[in-house]
C-alpha cells in the first residue's frame, strides 16, 4: 500500500511540474518577418543613431526617397545633408544620395536586425584602412550602426 501512495504522490508530482512549467514568451512581437513588404513598412519615418557625436537624423519615406540631416536642429529646419532615394532586396538596404556638393554616393547595407523601435545595420566599407577592426560577411567588411525611432 505504502508504494502504491508513493507511486501516485511521484505521478502526481511529475504531473504537476509538467503542467506547471511553461514556454517563456520570448518572441519578439514587434519584429518584422524578413520579407521586403514588412521591412519597408517598419523602416519608413525618421531614424536617428545616438552613438554618433551630432545625432544625425535619417529619414525614409513610402515613395522611396530619402533625406539624411546632420543632427536633430537640421532635421527640424528640414535643411538635409544628402537626399536621393532608397531601396531594399534581400536583405540589403541600398541608398542612392547626393550631397549639399552635388557629389553622389551609393550605399549598401545589410540588415541585422529589426524592430518597430530599432535597426541594426551592417555599414559596409569597399576598401577599409584598418580592415582588422571590422567585421566580414559575403558581401565584405562591415561596423554595425544602430539607429532608434526618432521621436519629435
Amino acid at each position: 500500500m505504502k508504494k502504491l501512495k508513493f507511486f501516485a504522490f511521484a505521478l502526481f508530482a511529475v504531473l504537476a511540474c509538467v503542467n506547471l512549467s511553461s514556454c517563456s514568451d520570448d518572441d519578439d512581437k514587434d519584429a518584422p518577418s524578413s520579407s521586403d513588404d514588412n521591412f519597408a513598412s517598419v523602416i519608413i519615418g525618421a531614424w536617428t543613431d545616438d552613438d554618433a557625436w551630432n545625432q544625425p537624423v535619417y529619414c525614409f519615406h513610402a515613395d522611396g526617397s530619402y533625406a539624411g540631416y546632420h543632427d536633430e536642429q537640421k532635421y527640424v529646419q528640414n535643411r538635409p545633408m544628402e537626399h536621393g532615394s532608397w531601396s531594399y532586396n534581400d536583405g540589403l538596404l541600398k541608398i542612392y544620395s547626393y550631397d549639399e556638393d552635388g557629389d553622389y554616393e551609393e550605399r549598401t547595407m545589410g540588415v541585422a536586425y529589426i524592430t518597430q523601435d530599432t535597426i541594426i545595420l551592417k555599414q559596409y566599407e569597399s576598401d577599409p584602412d584598418y580592415p582588422e577592426e571590422y567585421e566580414r560577411d559575403e558581401y565584405g567588411y562591415y561596423e554595425l550602426l544602430t539607429l532608434n525611432r526618432y521621436i519629435d
